[in-house]
């Protein structure tokens, strides 16, 4: 009998229009539009920005104009690790409203009385012009006092310029903090990942439709039949892991060779396994959602809908909106089924050890537990009058 209900549940997803199109074609279509959209969106959204700035008035400060030259093109000689490119204003313009059309980056006005520098928002370039000037009067103010210290003996100004150079620039060792190059392409690809693991929660509360009799007449057949309501309930269940395993190997193994998706050195069956156990869990918050929801339209609205909240927390739709709900509340991807998934395969491709992989499976796990427990207790406590 578990035989036969487990190839007539086979059949039954495979024929199914809804499942063909939601669980196979709908995440490879997603994948192959994230791939068209995000190509070359990778390590180079890292790479340093030169600062676009105007300054006026840098005749009255030669000290600044010296140390300014050698971090930008004041000199028109364009370097290789210049910090600033120096614009210069036509006729017509003024820096305030390149400024505020965000042209330049900042406005660095030097006096007779200091320095003042200007940004219009804030942001990594800006904020370049802006320490460079803090540490430029650090420094000058060291100058002066030091200079007043020793009464006034400016001879001693080379040495002090020349120890200050020498403290100011230590040995700089280039370091790996990831084994993999970052990547923000690949977190969109785990995001969707994720997303498509949590769509077998839809599949998931048709199990409940066999097993209780006040999901619809074939339940009420199935239980008054020989067979057992526990093999059919294991029957369906393997019949749709099955699926779900065979789903996740079919979008890894697009995106990863055929897309060309990076998911880190040697990570492909880790992340595989993360994918498997993220249906796990997806079919058991289904089965759960089935329980206690007896319209089979309300149970696909609300997990619908669900899912899709739990995206956007995942970073799906805006790696910077993760960004912005992970400093506001921090927690939220650890109590997030979606966000762990996703967390999961971009901890294996970010570091170098899997210390922050098993912690989200570890949770992921237990949410699937927890799922799985809550489902059997109520289910079990149904019960029905015979007819």
């Amino acid at each position: 009998m578990f035989k036969v209900a487990f190839i007539s549940s086979l059949k039954d997803m495979i024929r199914s229009k809804s499942v063909i199109l939601w669980l196979f074609i709908f995440p490879l279509a997603l994948a192959t539009i994230f791939y068209f959209a995000f190509v070359g969106f990778s390590s180079a959204s890292y790479e340093f920005d030169i600062s676009r700035i105007v300054v006026e008035g840098i005749e009255n400060n030669s000290t600044f104009e010296m140390v300014l030259n050698e971090v930008s093109d004041l000199d028109g000689v364009k370097g290789e690790n210049d910090l600033f490119e120096i614009i210069s204003l036509d006729k017509e313009e003024t820096a305030d409203k390149l400024l505020k059309e965000g042209d330049i980056d900042a406005i660095i006005t030097v006096s007779q009385n200091g320095i003042k520098i200007s940004v219009a928002k804030s942001g990594k370039t800006s904020s370049v012009a802006k320490i460079f000037v803090d540490n430029f009067l650090a420094s000058e103010n060291t100058i002066k006092n030091i200079i007043i210290a020793n009464n006034g003996n400016v001879s001693i100004l080379p040495d002090i310029m020349e120890d200050l150079l020498n403290s100011t620039l230590p040995e700089i060792e280039s370091i790996q903090i990831s084994k993999n190059q970052v990547n923000l392409a690949s977190s969109y690809f785990f995001a969707l990942l994720a997303m498509s693991c949590m769509y077998f929660a839809m599949a998931g509360h048709h199990i409940v439709e066999k097993i209780q009799a006040n999901k619809g007449v074939l339940a009420q057949r199935i239980l008054i039949s020989p067979a057992h309501r526990v093999k059919v309930f294991l029957a369906t269940y393997l019949a749709q892991f099955l699926v779900g395993v065979v789903t996740m190997l079919v979008y890894l193994i697009y995106t990863s060779f055929i897309l060309g998706i990076d998911y880190g050195k040697n990570n492909f069956f880790l992340v595989y396994l993360t994918g498997i156990l993220g249906v796990i869990v997806a079919l058991n918050m289904g089965i759960l959602f089935g329980t206690f929801i007896k319209n089979s339209g309300v149970r696909d609205a609300i997990i619908l809908g669900s899912t899709m909240t739990l995206s956007l927390f995942a970073g799906l739709y805006s790696h910077a909106a993760k960004l912005i709900f992970m400093e506001t509340i921090p927690f939220i991807n650890y109590i997030n089924p979606l966000g762990l998934i996703a967390d999961s395969a971009y901890s294996l491709f970010i570091y170098d050890t899997l210390t922050p992989y098993f912690i989200r499976m570890g949770i992921l796990l237990a949410f699937g537990v927890v799922f799985f427990v809550a489902s059997i207790l109520i289910i079990r406590r149904k019960k029905y009058a015979s007819i």
